[in-house]
C-alpha cells in the first residue's frame, strides 16, 4: 500500500464480499471501537425489499426500500434521507481518539443522496485516523471524486475472495495504528 495513505477503499461487484469483510474487520478491531455503519439487504420471501444500516455500535435504521415514499430514488429503491443522516448525526457524536478507526460500508449512489454524509466522508477523508470504506463500482461524479483522490488506496475484492484484501487491510491497520500511538 501507498506510503502515508490514511485511506483504503475497498470495491467490487455486489456479492463479493465487502460487508463480509467490514464485519470481520470490525470483530478483530474492535478494541478500537470501531466508528461507522455497515447496509445489509431486507428481505421477504426471498426478495430485496430495501437496504437498512446498522452502526458499529448497534444503532439501526433503513437506508432504502421500494415501500418508502420518498422522491428519491435508485432503482426501484426509495431512499431515508432522513434516517441516514439521522445515523451520521450519531456517529458525529461519538468521542474520536488517537486510535479511533472508521469503517463505513458503503460509499454508494444511494448515500450519496444526503449532503451531511457527503460532507462527514470528505471530513473523514482528511482525518489522520485510518479510514477503511466500501465504495460501488457504479459511476457516479461524487463518488468517482472520492475514488480518484491522491490520498486514497483503492483495493478490488474478487468474488468471494475477500480473505486477501481482509489481510491485506489487516496488516495496513497494524502498521497505522501502531505509528499513531
Amino acid at each position: 500500500m501507498k506510503g502515508q495513505t490514511s485511506n483504503v477503499l475497498i470495491t467490487g461487484k455486489p456479492g463479493s464480499g465487502k460487508t463480509t469483510l467490514m464485519k470481520a474487520l470490525a470483530g478483530r478491531w474492535r478494541h478500537c471501537r470501531p466508528i461507522g455503519f455497515f447496509t445489509e439487504e431486507i428481505r421477504r420471501r426471498g426478495h430485496r425489499e430495501g437496504f437498512r444500516i446498522e452502526s458499529w455500535d448497534g444503532k439501526k435504521g433503513l437506508l432504502a426500500s421500494i415501500s418508502l415514499d420518498s422522491p428519491l430514488r435508485v432503482g426501484r429503491y426509495r431512499i431515508a434521507v432522513e434516517q441516514l443522516d439521522a445515523m451520521v448525526t450519531h456517529l458525529r457524536s461519538l468521542p474520536v481518539q488517537p486510535n479511533s478507526l472508521f469503517l463505513v460500508d458503503e460509499i454508494g449512489k444511494m448515500e450519496s443522496y444526503s449532503a451531511l454524509f457527503r460532507q462527514w466522508i470528505e471530513e473523514l477523508l482528511e482525518l489522520a485516523n485510518p479510514l477503511v470504506a466500501t465504495i460501488s463500482l457504479a459511476a457516479h461524479p461524487w463518488i468517482e471524486k472520492i475514488r480518484t483522490r491522491a490520498d486514497v488506496e483503492l483495493l478490488t475484492i474478487q468474488p468471494r475472495h475477500w480473505q486477501p484484501v481482509l489481510h491485506q487491510v489487516d496488516t495496513w491497520l497494524k502498521e497505522t495504528i501502531d505509528t499513531q500511538n
